[in-house]
């Protein structure tokens, strides 16, 4: 036990210098939009996060609930002190990135399929026989997902944290990229779809000539054979689709064209 709580501690102040270092970069993003390429390619600068407040994590019912009881205040004490290192800084630099919101949380669901099927078999539907295939996958992610997370990410999270308003800025659409500079916070926006056209702004923004690594996708993973399938079965109604491709996250961020096209491919039917 005692050796347990001296990593504990020692995770904890390693975390909390690393996010006080103003030669980190943060890669603060909503989770599944190709960050893992940008972490690879500043390697040890890197600070990959989703989220700053434990209210807000991808999935609040990732079986975290089920942990022994000390990690529950080690996990709220560990969010206190990220946040308040980063604060200390006099200058930050984010990379954040912007994905199609429905290709974004068909990726994460697959992150946390092994949980998100437990729970459902479970917890929602415990009469449902688990070997329906497909049919079950995709009424799984229907009914255990939120949806509107990364609509409401920008917001929720990154206005929160920092207090920058990413929409009272001008977003290029058609670059595919954007940089925010307030106060002591620069702040660069690139469209997932878009990373590799915008290496170079990426490069420009962290002072360096950086190696593109596509990575983390989900199609090479165990999952791959079910992910395909999955996608070639999943559409969304008119009513649907109308709510996620007017939101003001859609149409900040990505053009009408674009929208457009990821209408057609994820409208009903197949």
């Amino acid at each position: 036990m005692l050796k347990r709580a001296k990593n504990v501690v020692k995770h904890l102040v390693q975390s909390y210098r690393a996010y006080r270092n103003e030669d980190n970069i943060l890669i603060y993003q909503m989770g599944k939009v190709g960050s893992t390429s940008l972490a690879k390619a500043l390697g040890e600068r890197a600070l990959q996060i989703h989220n700053f407040y434990p209210s807000n994590e991808p999935w609040s019912h990732k079986p975290f609930y089920r942990s022994s009881l000390y990690k529950r205040p080690v996990h709220w004490i560990f969010y206190r002190l990220i946040r308040e290192g980063v604060r200390r800084r006099s200058k930050l630099k984010i990379i954040t990135l912007v994905r199609d919101p429905i290709s974004r949380n068909i990726s994460m669901y697959f992150h946390h399929l092994h949980y998100r099927l437990a729970y459902y078999f479970s917890e929602i539907r415990p009469s449902r026989d688990s070997r329906e295939g497909i049919d079950a996958l995709v009424d799984c992610f229907r009914e255990t997902f939120d949806h509107r997370y990364p609509l409401d990410w920008f917001d929720n999270e990154l206005k929160r944290f920092t207090g920058v308003d990413v929409y009272e800025y001008a977003f290029d659409a058609v670059t595919g990229w954007s940089k925010i500079e307030v106060g002591g916070i620069s702040l660069l926006i690139v469209q997932t779809e878009r990373l590799r056209d915008c290496w170079h702004a990426v490069e420009e923004f962290c002072g360096r000539k950086l190696e593109f690594l596509e990575d983390n996708q989900g199609r090479r993973k165990w999952y791959g054979t079910l992910y395909s399938e999955f996608l070639d079965r999943y559409s969304l109604s008119a009513d649907e689709l109308d709510e996620i491709y007017s939101s003001r996250y859609a149409t900040f961020f990505f053009s009408e064209k674009t929208r457009a096209e990821l209408r057609w491919k994820w409208q009903c039917p197949k």
